[in-house]
Order: C-alpha cells, then structure tokens, then sequence
C-alpha cells in the first residue's frame, strides 16, 4: 500500500500552485511526512519502485523526483525552521529529530549516488 503522504507528494510534484499551504512553513506538515521521508526505504526503494509507480500511474523517476520535489519546497523552504526541515514540529522529542535526521542524512548524504548535486552543496549542509 502506497501512504497518502507519497501520493499528495506526487499530487503536489505535478501541480505545486493546487496546494500553496503545503510550502507555507506558517501552516503545519501534512500527516505522514515521517512515512515520506523514510520511503525511499519502503514504497520507493529499488526493489519495490516499479510496482509503486505502477499503482501511482507514475514512472519511477517521476515518483522520487516527486518526493524530492515535496522535500525541497516543503521541509527546506527558505524560511522554514530546524523542525520544519526534519519533518517535525516543534514539540519533538530527542529520538524523533534523531530518527528524521538519520533517515533523511542516508538520502542525501553527499556519498550516495544523487543526480542532483544541489542536495550536497545546499541541502545536506542544513541539515
């Protein structure tokens, strides 16, 4: 089963200005952001990413870039806070910012294999 998050990702990927409230770091995360952010793992990892696009009408490319896309304009808006861009709110716990941080750092870390080079430079750094 394909979480809601990863679908309003790719919902927001193909129409950003549907959903302006997403990139407001004034409003609160949508639900699931956690389930998003560990995807990669899950629902978009190598061995499950074509029955995912599949039930996505979605290419494999298009369902990472979309969850990319939600990250960088959703989490890692220019204004967003410390908590905003792990996925949190501010009334986290030590193990929850530990956890977003781990599971976002082995997405982006500048030693895997990323297309876009923007992640080590900009991203990862913020971090």
């Amino acid at each position: 089963m394909v979480p809601e998050i990863v679908i309003l990702a790719l919902e927001y990927y193909r129409a950003p200005l549907s959903y302006p409230a997403l990139a407001d770091p004034a409003k609160p995360l949508p639900a699931g952001v956690e389930q998003l952010i560990g995807s990669f793992k899950t629902v978009l990892s190598d061995e499950n990413i074509d029955s995912t696009a599949a039930r996505l009408n979605a290419t494999p490319d298009q369902c990472r870039k979309a969850v990319l896309f939600f990250i960088r304009q959703v989490l890692f808006h220019k204004h967003a806070d410390y908590y905003r861009q792990l996925g949190l709110d501010n009334s986290a716990t030590t193990e929850q910012i530990k956890l977003h941080y781990r599971h976002l750092i082995s997405v982006f870390h500048p030693d895997r294999d990323t297309v876009d080079t923007e992640w080590d430079e900009v991203y990862v750094p913020r971090l």
